[in-house]
């Protein structure tokens, strides 16, 4: 009969931080957050439109902070 083994140890794998940060992966994460700012602020502007389409009051409703 073959000898029971115990579970064997795999490294992990390395940490994000260890890596230098390049220029590529740099404006990969530039591009994702200016393209979900771009969401909201399509988003925004779109109930602002909606607001402005439904009339005088509900459009100075919609943009008085």
């Amino acid at each position: 009969m073959a000898e029971a083994r115990g579970p064997v140890e795999r490294p992990l794998s390395p940490h994000l931080f260890i890596y230098r940060q390049m220029l590529t992966m740099l404006m990969s994460i530039a591009h994702r957050i200016t393209g979900t700012a771009a969401l909201f602020r399509h988003a925004a502007d779109r109930l602002v439109a909606a607001a402005a389409a439904s009339g005088p009051n509900a459009y100075a409703d919609r943009t008085r902070s």
